[in-house]
């Protein structure tokens, strides 16, 4: 729908030298017309109020379609952070009073520091609550980056078919210099759709 609005050759500055109120009561009344009733207007009034109504609906749709995107960000992100925490939690023992042990481990090292680890620190903490407490620290500090990764493999399996159509159908802006270089990835992007590139060797990125 918002593709083909933008095709049509609608005066949208018109929009902005009107009152809201107005804008809205058209919309209101094009909305709530029969095609019957709308035939009964002659063609320059037909074509005036429809023109109002698909320059207020393109904002709608825009609109909605960026909430779109947003959402269905937050929604892959949200499945792959359960998914990876999941699978986390049953690859890892979890280790329960960790601070405890570490005052522990700690005393009895200053207590006897010529001391061999298996007489001073495996007697309080043995090799396995050991290992397992390091296998508990890795897999918390990978846990963004296996986020991101089960995160792309969704985009690249299921949601980066919608990409083509959203990048035709939307343009993006900020005047941050900080999103440039994610602004001019889109442009890439969007450049190589439609060049029809469908793969992109790795040099080439």
């Amino acid at each position: 729908k918002l593709a083909f609005i933008q095709r049509l050759a609608l005066p949208r500055d018109f929009l902005s030298v009107t009152g809201k109120a107005w804008v809205d009561q058209i919309v209101r009344r094009v909305a709530g017309e029969k095609a019957s009733e709308m035939r009964r207007h002659v063609p320059a009034r037909q074509l005036g109020l429809y023109a109002v109504y698909l320059m207020a609906r393109e904002a709608q749709l825009t609109d909605a379609m960026v909430d779109l995107l947003i959402e269905t960000v937050h929604k892959i992100g949200s499945r792959s952070k359960r998914k990876v925490v999941g699978d986390i939690a049953k690859d890892i023992e979890r280790v329960y009073g960790k601070e405890r042990l570490l005052v522990e481990i700690a005393s009895a090292s200053i207590d006897d520091p010529s001391g061999r680890i298996c007489d001073v620190i495996f007697p309080i903490a043995g090799k396995d609550k050991l290992a397992a407490i390091i296998k508990e620290s890795q897999a918390k500090g990978a846990l963004d980056r296996r986020i991101y990764k089960v995160m792309r493999r969704s985009w690249a399996n299921h949601y980066r078919r919608m990409l083509p159509s959203l990048l035709s159908a939307l343009e993006f802006r900020s005047n941050n210099a900080v999103w440039r270089p994610v602004l001019a990835a889109l442009d890439w992007i969007r450049s190589k759709v439609d060049d029809g590139c469908r793969y992109v060797p790795p040099h080439a990125v």
